[in-house]
């Protein structure tokens, strides 16, 4: 259990990841359109669902 804020911080950092490294090779393939997704339009729950992939 943590006692203070300053031994909380420093346990999150010392436990922290570090993010995979991704190569250059790997991006290239990486599967982009060429064209951007149609957004639906702005407001509602057709805009929800499109942001939270629904």
């Amino acid at each position: 259990m943590h006692w203070n804020m300053e031994e909380l911080v420093e346990d999150a950092i010392s436990t922290e990841e570090d993010p995979p490294e991704i190569s250059v090779e790997h991006l290239e393939q990486a599967n982009i359109p060429e064209h951007p997704l149609a957004s639906p339009k702005p407001g509602g729950i057709d805009e929800v669902e499109h942001i939270f992939g629904a």
